[in-house]
């Protein structure tokens, strides 16, 4: 997962998992600058 903006621009990896731990999703939402909405938005 990528995000590019003004700002600079963050990768992640995102596991291939059914389900994704609780902790680990906030990670990638911490590496990425995505909030739980912009992310919604892009699933």
């Amino acid at each position: 997962m990528e995000k590019t903006d003004a700002t600079g621009r963050w990768r992640t990896v995102v596991p291939l998992h059914r389900e994704i731990a609780r902790g680990t999703l906030h990670d990638i939402l911490k590496q990425t600058g995505l909030t739980r909405e912009e992310l919604s938005k892009l699933l």
